[in-house]
């Protein structure tokens, strides 16, 4: 198995992470908590959405997204609890995903950068559970 000790990110946008916990296929009793790295908001709900296929089970999804600062860039990671789709006023045809926070904050993952506000008719999609306490 090969270990990362370091990782470059060069583009400046929103990173998905999600929690997952495997059984160890020879001893059922073990398991393995592992965190993944995505860059797609559809690839993070479709690996959380999975429940327990594989004997992988997931247990939440953080955001990571870029933050300004006075000290240069930054980075936020932020629990998600809930997630919805929207319609984007300048297509209809074309869906905008808004995840909830922990915090109360929202994040919008939209192709034409729209605002909250301006997004139409919310669909809830998923609630994410919390993560699990040790």
């Amino acid at each position: 198995m090969a270990v990362w000790t370091a990782i470059e990110i060069e583009l400046r946008h929103a990173l998905y992470l999600v929690e997952i916990s495997q059984a160890d296929e020879d001893d059922s009793e073990c398991t393995m908590t592992r965190t993944v790295m995505l860059s797609r908001c559809d690839d993070a709900l479709g690996l959380y959405q999975q429940k327990s296929a594989d004997g992988i089970t997931p247990k939440s999804i953080s955001l990571m997204s870029p933050a300004e600062s006075e000290h240069g860039s930054a980075w936020c990671i932020d629990m998600l609890t809930e997630v919805w789709e929207a319609d984007e006023p300048a297509d209809t045809e074309i869906q905008a995903k808004i995840f909830a926070k922990a915090n109360g904050g929202y994040f919008v993952d939209s192709v034409f950068r729209t605002p909250l506000d301006q997004l139409k008719n919310w669909r809830p999609i998923s609630k994410l559970s919390p993560p699990m306490s040790a």
